[in-house]
């Protein structure tokens, strides 16, 4: 999957964004200043690169008073938000020369995002190292078990092109569950089998709701197993599509139960398809190397990532919930700076989730990119592609300004109020108060749902949205396909 050369990308660049990946330390205490003054520099000059190649990001830094030559480090450079992917081929190469493409999540009223990349190189040294760190920290080469189908099956999942990188480079070997869209059960049976008869150690990869659908199959039929010591998992995707919440306490108590995994070897991930970086929790790392897990997940030291007050757009205070941006040096091909739809907090150099921004308002959180390519598409400015503006959505009124008829009432709060109350439909009829009336008492009189909050972007403001949803949706935005129910 690796192209060199790559048409717009300076091999300069490139080859230094390679060496900082294998070589930048992973201990805390080591990433000093120097370290830091060398990730704004590569973060500065792969800005540059970006906006040169790639026009609407370029535009859109100019719109935010933050083009290269207005910034001077990396805090500076403006975050492009996930959503935008959904509506514009963000990548330094013309569309078609592709070598994979990623499909964010998408929902019935929104689409779903495509990253396109040519050259995997700086995704799978990322993914590789960090996976090698905080899952193979011992230097096995287990066999793998993959929940999930092949990459072949699901081409345009990050998840499964992920488990296809690992099976190949620092597995021996890997089986998986999923089969043309179903479950196939007996597949991970027979592994497990195999495994606990010849004592060779496992290394178990999947979705977390895949895996909590075999944990009940195999309590009806009352199967258990005994995985040989060494045995380890990886899970990632909470109860994302699910309209139920898994905790991790249930799902560690499963692992032991059920298959003699210990929670010290199960490894929660957090991953998202705009970016080529990963987040891992370090439990099985502390065991191997015998120091007190810590909360959270592990922030690569290739990556930064700033905790945003939806309100001001200022960098909170350690400790205190917000949106997450995150800045990724995996991201060469693609703007490195992701706002993502997560929210979230940094407390001693550990990411600690809090909850996921809902998908169904995904369309009005480009607010500021919508205008800027609107204008420079009615300018007739040189190098934006037309007719690719249309696919945003504007936000809701802003505060302060008067709603549009018949849209959600959008209001402004704290970003300690997540806590929201469904809006009413609009009618489905323009102008039949008959049917608006109708439609009210089926809302009030429907069957009780979970509700959520979803961000709605501004230049210099955020409100909140409020907007119906059933069940939870975890941290991340991979598209990862969580897995074919059983």
């Amino acid at each position: 999957m690796r192209r060199r050369g790559v048409t717009g990308v300076r091999p300069a660049i490139h080859a230094d964004l390679l060496l900082f990946l294998k070589r930048a330390p992973w201990i805390p205490e080591r990433v000093g200043p120097s370290s830091d003054r060398a990730f704004s520099q590569l973060a500065l000059h792969s800005f540059r690169l970006q906006c040169e190649r790639i026009p609407e990001y370029g535009a859109f830094a100019s719109h935010m008073g933050k083009s290269p030559d207005r910034i001077h480090e990396w805090r500076d450079i403006p975050p492009l938000p996930a959503s935008a992917f959904r509506s514009h081929g963000l990548s330094a190469f013309p569309n078609g020369g592709e070598t994979v493409v990623f499909e964010t999540s998408g929902t019935t009223i929104s689409r779903p995002g495509r990253v396109r990349l040519l050259d995997t190189s700086l995704y799978e040294t990322s993914l590789l190292r960090n996976f090698a760190r905080h899952l193979l920290p011992d230097g096995a080469r287990p066999r793998a078990v993959i929940f999930g189908p092949t990459r072949a099956e699901a081409p345009r999942s990050s998840l499964w092109f992920m488990a296809e990188c690992v099976v190949r480079e620092v597995c021996d070997g890997g089986s998986w569950v999923v089969h043309e869209g179903e479950p196939r059960w007996e597949r991970a049976d027979e592994e497990f089998e195999r495994a606990s008869s010849g004592r060779r150690p496992l290394l178990l990869f999947g979705t977390t709701l895949l895996f909590r659908a075999y944990f009940e199959r195999c309590a009806r039929e009352r199967i258990q197993f005994r995985l040989p010591p060494g045995s380890r998992a990886m899970d990632t995707g909470g109860s994302k599509g699910a309209a139920f919440e898994i905790g991790r306490a249930e799902l560690r108590s499963s692992f032991v139960r059920l298959l003699g995994i210990p929670a010290t070897c199960l490894v929660n991930e957090y991953g998202m398809a705009e970016m080529g970086s990963q987040f891992y929790e370090d439990s099985f790392l502390a065991a191997h190397e015998r120091f007190q897990a810590r909360p959270g997940f592990a922030i690569p030291p290739w990556v930064r990532t700033r905790v945003l007050d939806p309100e001001t757009m200022t960098e909170v205070p350690e400790g205190r919930p917000g949106f997450l941006v995150h800045y990724d040096l995996a991201n060469l091909e693609i703007p490195l700076a992701i706002q993502t739809e997560d929210v979230g907090s940094v407390v001693g150099g550990r990411l600690h989730l809090q909850g996921r921004l809902p998908e169904a308002g995904a369309g009005r959180r480009t607010g500021p990119m919508r205008r800027v390519v609107d204008e420079r598409a009615s300018a007739g400015a040189q190098g934006m592609p037309k007719g690719r503006c249309n696919a945003f959505t504007l936000p809701p009124a802003l505060p302060g300004k008067a709603e549009t008829p018949g849209k959600p009432s959008v209001r402004r709060t704290t970003p300690s109020s997540f806590a929201s109350r469904r809006s009413p439909p609009r009618p489905s009829r323009a102008g039949s108060k008959r049917s608006a009336r109708r439609e009210q008492s089926t809302w009030r009189a429907g069957p009780p749902r979970r509700s959520t909050a979803c961000w709605n972007a501004s230049p210099s403001a955020f409100s909140i949205l409020t907007v119906p949803c059933i069940g939870t949706r975890s941290p991340g935005s991979r598209g990862r396909e969580d897995s074919p129910r059983p």
